[in-house]
This record gives C-alpha cells, structure tokens and sequence, in this order.
C-alpha cells in the first residue's frame, strides 16, 4: 500500500498509515477553511513589499468537528494533522499535482514570498523573539499548526515543520503556460506549491486541532500571501466532506473549496486513533453553477470569512 504515489513518503517510512475501507473512516474531519486575514501589521515602504493594497492574506485551515486530545486511542486523537501536501516531485514536462493560485481566473497573481532579511520562512511560522521585520506577517508559507512561535519559551516551543524532498514554490507552466514574470524580484515568481510537509514524529502536537477563537476548530496549514488577485476574486465557501467512491480504498472523505482563489489538490493526513492515519481529499476549483446551487442548498458550514 506504500509504494501508492499519492501517499507521502514520510507516512509511510514511519509506519503511520493503515488499511482504509469505506466504512473506516471517521467523521472529526469535516473540511477546510479558507479566511482572509484582514489585520496584519503594517509593512509599508520596506524593501521589495508590494504594498498592501496589492497583496491578500489567506489562512487555510484544516477543519474538525472538535478540539484534538492528546490520549492515545481517544475519540478526539483524530483531530490531529499528521502531513498535507503531495508526493509528486517538479518535473516542469508534466502536469504538476499540488495547489496554488488560480491564474486561469488571476492572470497577474503570485505569491508574496517576504526575503530571508525579514525573519520570515517558506516552512514552519517566524520566530518571534528573532529579528526581522513586519514582512514576514505578510509572507507565504506552510506549517501545522503554528502562524508564529517564541524560540525563548524554549525548545519545546519551536516550530517543527519539515518538507519533504519534492517541496518547493515554482510557476506550473504546464498547467498555465509560460508566464512572463520577469518584472518581479525572483521570490515573487511562483503560484504553485508541490510536494509535501509535516510535523512528525517530533512534534505532533503541532498538529491538534484548537479553538479559532470563534467556536470552530482547525489546524493552520498554510498563509497564503498572493499579489495581484483581480478586484472581484471570492474567498468562496467549502462543500461537505463525504465518502469517496468505492473503488477508492485509502481515501477516508473528499471535498471541494468552490472559489476564485485556488487551484488544484491538497491532501491531508489525519490520525487514526486505532493506529494509523486517514487520508483526506480536497480539491479547490471555481464553483459551476450548478454546483454553487447545491451548496447553498446544503447550508454548509463554512461560509465566507474574514479574520
């Protein structure tokens, strides 16, 4: 079952992932949220920041329908993130699995990615108690769990986001075509992020899902910082995650985010509380008619938000 080439490498070579049939699955998964951060500090007039009415901020989340317990075999010990991401390396000849910006819908848009100078990271939160500037608030990255942490509070305190060997940001010209995107300082001329990341084994606490402050709970997977949206790009609305087809034995659930935004796949890994992990599908695309319909007939549970 681990030679599959959508499962992570890292799940397999430490034992994580267990036989998945239709009726395995557990419902603590719900989904993912995508919530526009509308607050951060300001990062006017330092060197290469596009300035702020050129750039978006996106949180994304993994969603449950509780917070994660840290006991073993608990009902909650699947609220946890154990990896997201994909396995495919960049082979700039093939069509590229992974997420990124819609630019069939954004033509001008990339990500923001902040420079080394300002703290900032493309893996794993800043540290705080580091020096840097308000850049790295704004800057592109993945992580489980943390937007920042405190290197002071100690080493337990650290965040411990690893990539695997296929990660990276790059422009997916196959999907999209050349894109003439010189005019830009190097960092800010990807729209696509491939390959995969996680917190384990150091660290799986990282990954249990919290309080958002609003009642929900989630686990931060990436801020995504993108320039360039056009005026009228939707954050848009999630649909149900729901089992998938038969002949599919090691998806737990799939899901669909209906916006403007994003593009592509995302996986997610969570914890199986009898041993092992669940593998989540989500897909992001913009939404048809028809299917906007559906959802707003659903009533589903993640609604436009802003934070």
């Amino acid at each position: 079952m681990c030679q599959g080439k959508r499962f992570l490498e890292r799940v397999c070579a430490l034992a994580f992932v267990a036989t998945l049939g239709a009726g395995s699955a557990t419902a603590q998964f719900i989904g993912v949220d995508l919530r526009e951060d509308k607050s951060p500090p300001s990062a006017e007039g330092l060197p290469s920041f596009p300035g702020a009415d050129n750039v978006r901020i996106f949180n994304l989340y993994a969603m449950f329908a509780g917070p994660g317990s840290g006991a073993f075999k608990d009902p909650d010990f699947a609220n946890m993130v154990l990896l997201a991401g994909q396995i495919s390396p960049f082979q700039k000849d093939e069509l590229q699995e992974g997420f990124g910006v819609n630019v069939g819908r954004n033509p001008e848009a990339t990500f923001y990615r902040a420079p080394p100078a300002s703290g900032g990271s493309t893996v794993g939160s800043y540290d705080a108690a580091a020096p840097g500037d308000a850049r790295r608030d704004w800057n592109t990255f993945v992580s489980i769990g943390l937007k920042s942490h405190n290197s002071k509070d100690g080493p337990f305190f650290k965040d411990r986001t690893i990539p695997d060997q296929n990660f990276g940001f790059h422009t997916n010209e196959k999907r999209w075509g050349e894109r003439d995107l010189s005019h830009l300082p190097p960092l800010q001329r990807s729209d696509w992020i491939s390959g995969g990341w996680s917190a384990i084994p150091v660290a799986p606490m990282q990954g249990f899902a919290r309080d958002l402050g609003d009642g929900t709970y989630g686990v931060l997977l990436a801020q995504l910082a993108i320039m360039n949206l056009e005026d009228d790009a939707a954050v848009g609305s999630a649909g149900v995650a729901a089992d998938p087809v038969p002949s599919d034995p090691f998806t737990a659930t799939m899901s669909t985010w209906y916006g403007d935004i994003l593009d592509g796949q995302l996986i997610i890994f969570t914890q199986n509380p009898a041993g092992g992990a669940f593998q989540h599908d989500v897909y992001f695309q913009i939404p048809t008619p028809g299917a906007l319909a559906f959802f707003t007939l659903a009533g589903a549970a993640f609604a436009r938000r802003r934070r």
